[in-house]
């Protein structure tokens, strides 16, 4: 009898164990090479994210010139799939064994494209919703793609776009307004959706940006940000009609830190408010670290939990254990 329940146990034990490796795989190596597609990655940019997690975090991008960062400006979710084109390009590093860890961040592009007709409601009902699903579809696809090689992957939503002052006219007519902002909230469940069902790291950029301007008030070191317009700046949040400005950049930088640490088990340093205002030259107006004290990273940083299928063979293994010891104790 005892034998029986043993070998049962061994069995449901390694049933758990071997599906939790599939969900959580050995942490060895993970940041041995880092790329990243997206239209915000670009290396033509000295202050995007893989630049700044390289010069500052020593993490490995390819080295100089960050070559493993195949963004590129006005990328959308269809474009980066196009043969030859960024997601290609990514995997074969992989397969080269040049990158482990995928950051994939896409989106943006897709929504800044047809807001105007969202928000005219030109672009409403179910060719919406099929352009909307599509978009996810796209980015689902490039996810796969890369895991299917054996990469890691975090992946990073798209932002408010709403908020952008190349949005502003939009912003400025409620119902306008109103239209963009449902479309943008149901386009990003449908991605975060798809992040937490595949046991991908996900990145709320959507929810942050909506918070800090709802708020309407955000400080980096003790220094307010200048939500409305843009300049070159850098106490303001953007720099231009579009893209965020340095110091934002260094708290996007921190977002994707955060991901990689609470996804993978890993302990990189985030950058400090300090280290972020320094990147625009206003390390001697720093106070304090106040950014994360109002707007958490680990908030908009969403961990899928283990799966049920996970679950279930360790609460088998669990009875088992149970089982054999009440057997122990009626000897």
């Amino acid at each position: 009898m005892h034998v029986t329940i043993r070998k049962t146990l061994c069995a449901l034990v390694t049933f758990a164990a071997g599906f939790s490796l599939v969900v959580a795989p050995a942490r060895a190596g993970i940041l041995d090479g880092l790329g990243a597609v997206g239209a915000g990655s670009s290396s033509s940019a000295p202050t995007n994210f893989p630049e700044l997690m390289q010069t500052h975090r020593g993490l490995n991008f390819g080295g100089a010139g960050v070559p493993y960062a195949y963004g590129a400006v006005g990328a959308h979710s269809a474009s980066i799939l196009n043969p030859g084109n960024q997601v290609d390009q990514l995997i074969a590093q992989v397969q080269g064994g040049n990158i482990t860890l995928a950051i994939i961040t896409i989106g943006d592009n897709d929504y800044i494209n047809v807001a105007g007709n969202i928000a005219s409601g030109a672009l409403a009902g179910p060719t919406l919703a099929a352009y909307q699903a599509q978009v996810a579809a796209n980015i689902a696809a490039a996810v796969n793609a890369v895991r299917a090689e054996g990469a890691y992957v975090v992946l990073g939503g798209f932002a408010d776009i709403l908020h952008s002052p190349a949005a502003a006219g939009i912003l400025a007519d409620p119902i306008a307004a109103e239209r963009l902002a449902t479309a943008l909230a149901d386009g990003r469940t449908l991605v975060s959706d798809f992040a937490l069902a595949n046991g991908v790291p996900f990145i709320d950029f959507y929810a942050l940006q909506k918070e800090i301007y709802e708020n309407g008030s955000a400080q980096i070191g003790g220094v307010d940000l200048i939500l409305g317009g843009y300049d070159a700046d850098p106490h303001y949040f953007f720099e231009d009609p579009y893209h965020a400005g340095i110091l934002v950049r260094g708290a996007i930088t921190n977002l994707y830190i955060e991901a990689i640490n609470e996804g993978y088990g890993t302990s990189i340093p985030l950058l400090s408010d300090l280290e972020i205002l320094a990147l625009g030259g206003l390390e001697n107006e720093y106070v304090a670290e106040t950014f994360a004290q109002t707007y958490a990273y680990p908030n908009y940083v969403s961990i899928p939990e283990p799966t049920t299928l996970v679950l279930s063979g360790m609460g088998l293994a669990m009875i088992a254990i149970r089982s054999l010891r009440r057997t122990r104790r009626r000897r």
